[in-house]
């Protein structure tokens, strides 16, 4: 039996890089815009972030 496994962050990391894009904004444009870092930001596109708001990355 083979199951599919979603990763859900890859998938709001892609919906953000997209809306983001989409809005000819680059990284720091949404991340000064959302007051998180950039490097934060860039690891939530990748995937490898959870987008739920660590306070450590808030500036």
């Amino acid at each position: 039996m083979t199951t599919d496994v979603i990763d859900y962050k890859k998938l709001v990391g892609q919906r953000i890089r997209a809306l983001r894009h989409s809005a000819h904004l680059s990284q720091e444009d949404l991340s000064e815009r959302c007051g998180i870092y950039r490097t934060y930001l860039s690891r939530i596109e990748s995937g490898y972030a959870n987008p739920t708001g660590n306070p450590t990355d808030f500036h």
